[in-house]
């Protein structure tokens, strides 16, 4: 498999993140990420993640749910040993998640969303060229509006399955729109899956995301 608990013990992460809404339905959507880790044997390195880019549609509403879609690329920085910290290998990827959510009232809210990961060839950090399998995605995340829908809580459950490599974490964060149209977010990422096949122990984060011409 090309993840492993050998090498990553835990780690600092900052996020960027940028949308624009093109249509009333439709946003574009730009995600800079920047990691600081701490190996199991070594020192500790630093650089930029994969570059995303994508375009999410989440409009399609029910009586009870609401659905949607992303689709995306993540491009690799050449410069950096952390790029495959994403999918395994530093190459160019393809992304697709399905989105659906689940309202619990005015404030609460519970979102599934199913993807797949169509991964490019690249480097490991052994530095052996791979052809990595396919990654499988799953998350299932509860959601809770605090103060007028300015703070949000969210507990999430993250999976990811790589040809026979499984992992699964516990992410809880907090939202927090400071101002209209910009967004603070801090959480942690705590693995709990098999040992054998973790990317990291623990992985804390902080980030934000700015919003131009929002309909809201």
């Amino acid at each position: 498999s090309s993840f492993s608990s050998d090498y990553l013990d835990s780690g600092m992460m900052g996020q960027a993140s940028f949308r624009y809404s093109l249509f009333h339905k439709v946003e574009l959507e730009a995600i800079v990420p920047y990691y600081r880790v701490e190996p199991k044997v070594g020192d500790s390195l630093s650089g930029m993640g994969k570059i995303s880019l994508g375009v999410t549609y989440s409009k399609i509403k029910t009586r009870y749910v609401q659905f949607g879609f992303f689709g995306g690329i993540l491009i690799p920085n050449s410069d950096s040993d952390l790029a495959y910290l994403e999918s395994g290998a530093n190459g160019l990827d393809f992304k697709f998640k399905g989105l659906i959510s689940f309202p619990l009232g005015e404030m609460t809210s519970i979102q599934g969303n199913v993807g797949y990961i169509l991964t490019g060839e690249g480097d490991t950090p052994a530095q052996k060229d791979v052809d990595p399998e396919d990654i499988i995605l799953y998350d299932v995340a509860f959601n809770h509006f605090i103060f007028d829908k300015k703070l949000k809580l969210i507990v999430e459950l993250n999976g990811m399955k790589q040809d026979e490599a499984s992992r699964l974490a516990v992410a809880p964060a907090i939202r927090w729109e400071i101002v209209p149209a910009f967004i603070f977010e801090g959480y942690a990422s705590i693995s709990v899956g098999d040992e054998d096949y973790r990317l990291y122990d623990t992985l804390f984060g902080i980030g934000f995301t700015y919003e131009f011409f929002s309909n809201r």
